[in-house]
């Protein structure tokens, strides 16, 4: 990822429940633990109260935005590696393990490639035990806990 961010890659970041649009001025080299360090210049306000050196977490933009099907991230994808989920049945009694593609990804969501479409579910809880089994059967069916998937970013 450090590979692709440089000198005016646009971000944002929210603090305090407000978000607040920066670019990349400097890019540090140094990966230490997973993160790398960026100095930023505020695109217009600058947070009240922001101290010199303070550590932020920065949603960076690398490309125009798509509409693109995405998932919530989660346990699942440590286990299946991202290859395949279970998908749940219409009836929400079972589901069946389906391959998937993944493509762009953020801490938060996961781009559908293949696999999957607009309305299915999918349990994305850890799959460690479920013994990479090919077919879950519930003894409850699965609620549909989201009906209405346009409140999703």
């Amino acid at each position: 990822m450090l590979a692709r961010v440089e000198v005016g890659t646009p971000g944002k970041i929210e603090l305090a429940g407000k978000t607040y649009e920066v670019a990349v001025k400097r890019v540090f080299p140094e990966i230490v633990n997973d993160v790398f360090t960026v100095d930023l210049d505020f695109i217009a306000d600058i947070p009240p109260g922001l101290r010199r050196g303070q550590r932020l977490t920065i949603e960076l933009s690398f490309g125009a935005s798509t509409n693109s099907l995405i998932v919530e991230r989660g346990g699942f994808m440590q286990h299946s590696g991202g290859r395949w989920v279970y998908l749940i049945s219409d009836d929400g009694q079972s589901a069946r393990r389906a391959p998937v593609r993944f493509g762009r990804q953020n801490p938060r969501y996961v781009e559908v490639l293949e696999g999957l479409r607009a309305n299915d579910r999918i349990l994305t809880s850890s799959y460690s035990t479920f013994n990479d089994v090919d077919e879950l059967e519930f003894t409850e069916p699965v609620l549909n806990l989201n009906p209405d998937p346009a409140g999703a970013p």
